[in-house]
This record gives structure tokens, sequence and C-alpha cells, in this order.
């Protein structure tokens, strides 16, 4: 939209009436993850398990968010997924911290999908 609609009704000539208060709807706003990405003293067990079986999580967590069961053959998996789940659940972050994130710390990016994933009931 690049101008503002004009008045029609029967107010002062050439004056547009603009809302300056809109009504907020918190469930569109971005939140934060539910946990950090290095929580591994809260979830021992789970961080352990990933680190023996890091493909076997990858598969779940791409099963879980729909996608298809070969998706973590695919190099870059964990970033795809970790966008797709900003997108879902309304996240804060960049494709940029995304990238980098899952190409340095993979494992722990996965951790913190699958800790996500339990947190909504998914």
């Amino acid at each position: 939209m690049t101008s503002q609609p004009k008045s029609t009704g029967s107010g002062s000539k050439g004056f547009t009436r603009v809302a300056l208060h809109m009504p907020f709807d918190e469930a569109h706003s971005e939140r934060e993850w539910s946990s950090p990405l290095c929580s591994c003293k809260t979830t021992r067990g789970s961080c352990c398990w990933m680190c023996c079986c890091w493909p076997y999580y990858r598969y779940t967590v791409s099963v879980r968010l729909g996608e298809t069961p070969f998706m973590p053959l695919i190099p870059c998996a964990a970033f795809a997924l970790r966008v797709k789940m900003r997108a879902l659940f309304s996240i804060k972050g960049s494709l940029i911290k995304d990238f980098f994130t899952s190409l340095c710390c993979e494992p722990c990016v996965v951790c913190q999908m699958m800790r996500e994933l339990d947190s909504v009931g998914l």
C-alpha cells in the first residue's frame, strides 16, 4: 500500500483518519526457544544418546515435523529443520543465526529441537 485512503464521509474536507492503536495479537508474536541451545545438564540422557545416535535423532525430528524420513540424509538437514521449526512455532531468530548455529554445533541444535517438540507436545 503506497497511500492512505481518502475520507469519503461527511467529515472535514481533505483529512484522512489513521488508526494509531491497533489490537495486538500475542499468538502471532515471536517468542524465545523453550530451552537454551546448550542445556544438556537438564537432559543428560538424551544428550548422551544424541552423541552416539546422531542420525536417529535427526530422523526423529524430521518425522515429528512432518518431513520425509530421508531428510536427515540431505546435507544441512538440521539447518532446514530449524528454519521450519522457527516458522511453525513463531520462534525468534534469523536465517544467518540458524545456519551458523547448525554448522558449528549440530548435535546441540538437534537436541534443542527435540526439547522444543517435547515442550509443544508434538
